[in-house]
């Protein structure tokens, strides 16, 4: 499929090769030797190859991008952070509290002198954890841009904006990525380390801002926050991007990426900047920490591109630069510099003109040596060197040559049985298309002494390297990136990765895990090794390769509301992302703290959430003593926790996609990859549904709707693309009993406007017009874009008998149900919806401007009955809705609530009023509902909004005073949503921004 995704962009516009060469200096030209059997890259090769490892704006790595093509803890309390924004931009709702999650690609970095370590997300935010994966502090976006004090320039940028880490590394050339844009240092006095950081703001998206004391309106904020508490103390805006930060000798030392950028900074301090270290050192104590330049390196280029910065000890550190670009032919000047510099006043020790592009740089084992991996112009001929350059006259020495191979890392091994070096590379195939990953033990004299290929574990085409590490035990963790298209049969496809461990002698694997295992990198802890995979889920990986779950507070999709610690307050229990489930105590949530009273680990995300009574199957028929069970939805099965304690009963892998969580009569219900079934707490099954005639075809299964003990379903077969008619087996509207599973009913459904099941939230009994109050509605999608419609299908729950059959507008627009005994059903579109009224006259059609994802109704606190969606925040509208289907229907509230694209009616605090917790939208889900039927969607979030958990009541449809008597217009954040979204049905992702491109 094609998807479009955004991409980083330098802080600059690209500078026009001739002008970059007229800014070299002059040196000696340098001829090489191009080996017959190395390939030579083509632009568009190379574009291709590189573009891959570009990360996306939102924080998301490029290659998941491409491959989307996302014991009894203690109690952890957390700060309440300034008021929030999501609390802030609020119109016709009360907010009762909110938090922010994490989002991004988040990378681990152990805090010296402790246990703990931090994690860093690459979409601007930073939490402290305990050797358990429990918080000690948490910091987000709105938090980051509330220190920096940003104020948008723009009057509709009323949201924060994620900001944005230039983290990771291109193998394939040089750029503003790097591995380490975070460093640690005590700043503060207090002996505990404090972490900085480096983010980008104004650039992507492009929304230029204001802040004290600049005239900038875009560039990175250098940061450095308190690591004991998580407060802001320090911080400073330089134009440009930073992909690489080093502490050391008292001093925060930064690669600065910059140049003359007219159209994003049209001022002096942009225009004259160049790309440069820069070394802060800083004063004070505790809060009272000022900082300031103590010296600065030029390199006189703009935008030169730096390596990462490593400590040579001794008051020295090593860095490589580059402002030549390719394809300059054969003899051509210098590609980069090779520098050493002292830490206290920036003195150049050594600078050294390499022949090839200084990728990496770091101490050799040789004393007085530097260690580099240089890539030679892939144009001229694709080849590695690993070279080393003495300090003290300059001399370059090559150690090793590979030709065909670009550098992806480089460790030193520092167990004398094994090779001194290991090299992590990239194969150039003959058709200059991307070939193995290696590592490839190299001794002191240049020698292979061993090599290991990756391979991929789920048939991915190629299982790059991202990330190389050496424990104390001598086993070398290899990171490996192995992601796939997200597909019913591999739901979380691109986040997939390997965790590698080999013997440093032999190069032999001791071990292997693979899944969302790792990220970017493994770095060692402990004795073995820490991960964050790309679900943000974290991992600890003793040295025989061990593992152990720690799932971090990421974005959450579903949530129920549970008495956890029996304070008489409800609590929230939410699953998302990682593979986790977290009860977050409802009392500190309405003062906006975190609280998390406990955490358990599952095997899968988690798409669907219900807390009831569940039986323990000791009975008969499945019957037995029931107690309350927490029953999550995940990208495989189910898993059964108890509520009180967070205690995991069964994690059960039924082989399919649940899309949510069913609990009826002390039954779980739940699809498989063969049967729909009943389960009890421990996952044993109850009993089995197959469709007679089926055979051993596919088939799919929806979300199943329970009433007066019989259970609605969808099943039918999965079509491989649109247009190929009626799914095999066709699509089916069931009744099946409830204690036996056996089938009542079977309705068929039929014609080009009903081809295939909606799954996800197809069916719905509860409160639907007709057959005495007994109709249930069915969602089946149409065949092709051309249908342009869908059908919904009202049959009699009693009989299978027809009440009712309309046709929606678009073949694949179908977003949901929701109803009640007063308003009937509501049968959500794409910037639509019917209204089916309880009374029985005619449904009618109701245009709206926001596209409502999904929606619940509720009782406001003026008690009226209003309709809540979910639209990337929240908007309410009075009921019922006015049957004018040429005019857009007014909504009288609307909330931020972190972009919100989920909202589920909730009893937080025991009165009329329904509370609504608000969450992120399950992009997975969707995109996987819409799969059955040969249709797409993007698989993961890609705003550029920082999301949470937002609580909130709607005031109601009374007309209001003060701030909210206006009604409100769309927000900002909805109607990025709205525009991002295309009203007719298509095969191909809806959201399509404007895409950023790479200097």
């Amino acid at each position: 499929m094609n998807r479009s995704h955004r991409r980083l962009r330098a802080a600059g516009v690209a500078v026009a090769a001739t002008t970059v060469i007229g800014l070299l200096a002059v040196p000696a030209a340098y001829a090489t030797d191009a080996a017959p059997d190395a390939p030579r890259l083509t632009p568009e090769a190379l574009a291709s190859l590189s573009d891959r490892y570009t990360p996306q704006s939102d924080g998301t790595p490029g290659l998941v991008a491409e491959a989307s093509g996302q014991a009894d803890a203690p109690s952890q309390t957390l700060k309440a952070t300034q008021k929030s924004k999501s609390d802030e931009d609020v119109s016709g709702f009360e907010s009762k509290g909110s938090i922010e999650t994490m989002r991004g690609a988040v990378s681990p970095m152990t805090l010296d002198g402790t246990k703990d370590w931090v994690g860093v997300s690459n979409a601007g935010g930073l939490a402290r954890y305990d050797a358990h994966g429990d918080l000690k502090w948490q910091i987000g976006a709105h938090d980051l841009s509330a220190a920096w004090q940003v104020d948008y320039e723009s009057p509709f940028t009323t949201e924060d904006l994620t900001p944005v880490m230039f983290q990771g590394f291109n193998p394939y050339q040089p750029g503003s990525t790097g591995r380490h844009p975070f460093a640690q240092l005590d700043v503060t006095g207090d002996h505990v380390a404090d972490v900085a950081v480096a983010y980008q703001l104004g650039v992507a998206p492009m929304e230029p801002f204001r802040v004290p004391g600049s005239d900038l309106t875009s560039g990175t904020f250098v940061s450095v926050v308190d690591g004991a508490t998580g407060d802001m103390v320090w911080h400073t805006l330089i134009p440009g991007t930073v992909g690489s930060m080093h502490a050391q000798d008292g001093k925060l030392i930064v690669a600065q990426n910059t140049g003359p950028n007219w159209d994003l900074n049209p001022v002096a301090e942009q225009g004259d900047s160049r790309s440069s270290l820069i070394a802060y050192q800083f004063s004070g104590r505790g809060r009272h920490v000022s900082g300031k330049a103590a010296w600065t390196y030029s390199t006189n280029a703009p935008f030169a591109k730096w390596s990462d910065i490593e400590t040579l000890g001794d008051g020295r550190i090593t860095a490589a630069w580059t402002d030549t670009p390719m394809a300059l032919g054969n003899p051509r000047p210098a590609a980069g510099h090779v520098l050493v510099l002292d830490t206290k006043k920036g003195r150049v020790v050594t600078d050294v003109k390499t022949p090839g592009y200084p990728r990496i740089v770091q101490k050799d084992a040789v004393k007085g040596r530097v260690l580099v991996a240089e890539q030679n112009d892939p144009y001229d001929a694709v080849r590695l060197d690993l070279t080393a350059i003495d300090i003290a006259s300059g001399k370059r020495t090559v150690i090793a040559s590979h030709n065909g191979a670009i550098p992806a890392g480089v460790v030193i091994n520092p167990h004398g049985n094994g090779p001194r070096y290991l090299v992590a590379e990239v194969r150039i195939n003959a058709d200059l298309s991307d070939g193995p990953s290696s590592v490839v033990g190299v001794d002191a004299n240049g020698s292979t002494r061993w090599s290991y290929t990756t391979k991929s574990t789920v048939g991915a085409p190629i299982a790059p390297i991202t990330g190389l590490d050496v424990a104390s035990n001598g086993v070398v963790a290899v990171s490996v990136g192995d992601g796939i298209m997200q597909s019913l049969d591999n739901p979380e496809g691109p986040l997939h990765t390997q965790l590698v461990g080999l013997d440093n002698r032999s190069g032999k694997v001791a071990w292997t895990r693979d899944g969302a295992v790792t990220g970017n990198e493994a770095v060692a802890y402990q004795g073995g090794f820490l991960t964050v995979g790309y679900d943000s889920t974290a991992w600890r990986t003793d040295k025989r390769g061990k593992t152990e779950a720690l799932p971090l507070l990421a974005d959450l999709y579903a949530a129920a509301a549970y008495d956890v610690n029996h304070d008489g307050v409800k609590d929230v229990i939410a699953g998302g992302q990682s593979h986790g489930v977290f009860a977050l105590d409802g009392k500190a949530l309405s003062h906006g703290e975190t609280k998390v009273l406990w955490t358990q680990a599952v095997s899968q995300a988690v798409h669907g959430l219900k807390v009831g009574a569940v039986s323990d199957g000791k009975g008969k028929h499945g019957k037995g003593k029931t107690s309350e069970r927490v029953v999550v939805a995940t990208s495989h099965g189910f898993a059964v926790i108890d509520p009180r304690n967070g205690r995991l009963t069964s994690d059960v892998k039924t082989g399919a996609f649940q899309w949510n969580a069913t609990i009826a009569d002390g039954l779980i219900l739940a699809g498989g990859e063969k049967t729909f079934g009943a389960y009890d707490a421990e996952g044993r099954p109850v009993w089995s549904y197959r469709p007679k005639g089926t055979g051993n075809k596919a088939v799919a299964y929806s979300t199943p709707a329970v009433e007066d003990g019989r259970v609605f379903l969808e099943y039918g077969g999965f079509r491989d693309s649109i247009g190929t008619g009626t799914s095999d087996p066709a699509p089916t509207a069931v009744a099946l009993d409830l204690a036996k599973g056996t089938e009542k009913w079977a309705v068929a459904a039929s014609g080009v406007k009903a081809t295939w099941i909606e799954a996800q939230d197809g069916v719905r009994a509860a409160d639907v017009p007709g057959a005495d109050g007994n109709a249930v509605a069915f969602a089946f999608g149409g065949d092709t874009v051309s249908t342009r419609g869908h059908t919904l299908m009202l049959l009699d729950g009693r009989t299978g008998a027809p009440v009712k059959t309309y046709e929606g507008p678009g073949s694949a627009t179908f977003q949901g149900f929701t109803s009640s005994a007063d308003q009937g059903l509501l049968w959500l579109h794409q910037n639509a919806i019917h209204q089916v009224p309880a009374d029985g006259s005619e449904a009618y059609f109701a245009r709206t401007m926001a596209n409502v994802w999904q929606g619940t109704m509720a009782t406001a606190q003026d008690g009226s009955e209003m309709f809540i969606g979910a639209v990337g925040g929240v908007y309410s509208w009075s009921m019922p809705f006015a049957n004018a289907p040429d005019d857009y229907q007014r909504g009288d509230g609307s909330a931020f609530a972190y972009f919100a694209g989920s909202v589920t009616a909730a009893d937080l605090s025991k009165g009329k009023v329904t509370d609504l917790i608000a969450l992120p939208r399950d992009y997975a889900a969707y995109n996987l509902n819409q799969e059955v039927g040969g249709y797409g969607n993007n698989p993961y979030a890609i705003d550029s909004f920082p999301h949470g958990v937002t609580i909130l009541q709607a005031s109601g449809s009374t007309p209001a005073t003060g701030a909210d008597a206006a009604a409100p217009a769309l927000p900002q954040a909805a109607a990025e949503a709205a525009s991002s979204e295309q009203i007719d049905a298509s095969p191909l992702p809806r959201a399509s921004p404007r895409r950023l491109t790479r200097s």
